[in-house]
């Protein structure tokens, strides 16, 4: 059986397969990166982040690391952009 259709019918999404970066955004003040590959930089103003092919700018005030795992991490604070860079 093809894997798009084992994911279809198990109901789970296409990135859980492939690594994809997962971003989960709660308003401007909470936001949930799935499948990260590393923390890079952090600090009030900017946190950068690893993905498989790119890497994630988040970038605002007060911003803090609510939640840090080898898979998960979650931002709190004013965000005010985000950038992908190729890596």
């Amino acid at each position: 059986m093809d894997k798009a259709v084992q994911r279809d019918l198990m109901g789970t999404p296409k990135n859980a397969f492939t690594g994809e970066l997962r971003l989960h955004m709660d308003g401007r003040g909470r936001l949930v990166a799935e499948a990260h590959r590393g923390l890079l930089e952090w600090s009030e103003e900017r946190v950068r982040l690893r993905g498989r092919e790119m890497q994630l700018l988040i970038e605002g005030g007060g911003l803090v690391l609510e939640s840090l795992t080898a898979e998960d991490l979650v931002v709190v604070g004013r965000i005010d952009g985000l950038r992908f860079q190729p890596i």
